[in-house]
């Protein structure tokens, strides 16, 4: 874990990609902080399961916090891959979907937090009773969170809101207004589009011998064949899940009765 932090943390600081610090090529300044404007927004999406065999599938729907942002964003094409590409407009207002791979903290950004997100692809359909995205994705980003929320921990599903620019090497840095994210057991996977995430992000894992999409049972080891992660950061997973169990179960208890 110690390895993969301080591989993560020199991909911030040199500017390349994973798979070019990982070769000793990347060569650049961390970013400047931006004055403070106040705290990246950060919300949970919980989400009640289906009724027995029964499985629907709808648009993304933003929650309320969430509208004024998503109303920030071109209308996006139903069926369509989205982002196509890392390579968009520097300085345009984006929003992505990605698994935190990592979160960590350093003195170019004094005012939070700086996740690592390996970025996936949406085609603005989804489960109802999962957050829905692909497997595969374009790349990856670097979101950078104000304010020192523990909301998140690595290996949840984020979709963040921000003005993105990029470092010298082309890695995306965005500086997040909102970001949502799902807790393992609120979001699943299917196949889309051509896989362009660090190679190190598939070691370990099933991806390809195992089925990518399931709409019932998901399960911690879901998860686990098609993400993988650190042994550190899937004992953090199970720990989430052992805190917030019965949070989440009356939750779902509650949103039976409506």
């Amino acid at each position: 874990m110690k390895s993969m932090r301080l591989l993560i943390i020199l991909t911030f600081l040199l500017g390349g990609c994973l798979a070019s610090v990982r070769g000793g090529t990347a060569t650049s300044k961390a970013p400047a902080s931006k004055p403070d404007k106040g705290k990246t927004l950060i919300e949970e999406c919980l989400l009640p399961p289906s009724k027995p065999g029964v499985l629907a599938t709808a648009s993304y729907t933003p929650s309320k916090t969430e509208k004024p942002f998503f109303a920030k964003l071109p209308k996006q094409e139903i069926g369509k891959l989205f982002p196509e590409s890392l390579k968009v407009e520097q300085d345009s207002y984006v929003s992505w979907f990605g698994i935190v791979r990592d979160i960590f903290t350093h003195e170019s950004w004094p005012n939070g937090k700086i996740l690592m997100v390996q970025v996936l692809y949406s085609d603005g359909l989804t489960d109802t009773h999962l957050q829905t995205v692909s497997i595969n994705g374009p790349g990856d980003a670097f979101v950078q969170i104000e304010g020192q929320s523990d909301a998140l921990t690595p290996l949840m599903l984020v979709r963040f809101y921000g003005i993105v620019h990029f470092n010298r090497k082309g890695t995306p840095v965005i500086d997040a207004e909102y970001v949502r994210y799902w807790p393992w057991g609120m979001f699943n996977f299917k196949d889309l589009g051509d896989d362009h995430s660090a190679p190190i992000w598939r070691e370990g894992t099933k991806v390809g011998k195992v089925r990518t999409y399931t709409g019932l049972s998901i399960d911690m080891n879901y998860y686990v064949d098609r993400i993988g992660g650190t042994e550190e950061q899937i004992k953090a997973q199970y720990e989430w899940h052992s805190r917030n169990r019965l949070r989440i179960k009356e939750w779902i208890a509650q949103q039976a009765k409506k």
